[in-house]
């Protein structure tokens, strides 16, 4: 949520980013947000109306797949992910240690470390040393230990490639799975509320640790006074 609200001050990239919520992807949501407003002018310039026709994607999926140890059913899923062209890999790690995820050898996953200190650069040197920002090797780790808590993530620079990956996400993560990952709908439910909506009450579960209760829903609760409580033996009777 913090990203997305950030990329809206990014004036440099025109990027849309798009967290989907509880496990569900909503494509008309996605491309309206992707799809600039109408504005009612006529551009004869063919090429720059295709650019200006879809601003490129950067979907997270936040998902949950155990309670305390991720469950095997997904490992499968997971590995498949990676072999996407969208993918641009995934936010996890192992509990208390965040990683960034980038693909898969069997059940290793491959991964870097962000929090790996390196020595800065002096910028103002002619010929800068730049090996710091680059790693020898990418470390792995067994997939079992992954902590449950994950995000997918991936980028759409067209909305072609974004038909790809829903008819790819179909095809490969949900038809047939007995548990998929998560759910692909065109619509968002009715019974929903809107995005906007659910993402701030998510960003507001996130930064209090509670969900927030509508100011009506919570004057519906009366708060009930502590009853005289007598502990001592004789309210109690053994039964033989």
């Amino acid at each position: 949520a913090i990203i997305r609200k950030l990329s809206a001050y990014d004036k440099c990239n025109d990027i849309v980013i798009h967290v989907a919520m509880d496990n569900m992807v909503v494509i008309d949501e996605i491309k309206n947000s992707c799809k600039p407003q109408e504005n009612g002018t006529d551009d004869s310039d063919n090429e720059a109306n295709d650019k200006k026709s879809w601003k490129p994607l950067v979907l997270f999926i936040p998902l949950r797949l155990g309670l305390s140890e991720i469950n095997p059913i997904y490992f499968k899923s997971l590995k498949t992910t990676f072999a996407m062209k969208q993918s641009l890999g995934i936010i996890g790690g192992r509990p208390n240690h965040a990683l960034y995820l980038i693909g898969c050898v069997a059940n290793e996953l491959v991964v870097l470390d962000p929090h790996t200190t390196q020595p800065f650069v002096d910028l103002e040197e002619a010929e800068a040393d730049d090996s710091t920002y680059h790693c020898p090797r990418a470390s792995r780790m067994d997939i079992s230990l992954l902590d449950p808590s994950i995000a997918l993530c991936f980028y759409c620079d067209t909305e072609e490639e974004f038909d790809n990956w829903c008819q790819l996400t179909y095809k490969a993560l949900i038809l047939g799975e007995k548990q998929s990952l998560f759910e692909l709908t065109k619509e968002r439910p009715s019974h929903w509320p809107s995005y906007e909506e659910q993402i701030d009450a998510n960003t507001a579960i996130v930064s209090t640790g509670t969900s927030t209760l509508n100011s009506n829903t919570c004057e519906s609760f009366t708060e009930l006074e502590d009853a005289n409580r007598d502990d001592s033996d004789e309210e109690f009777e053994l039964l033989g």
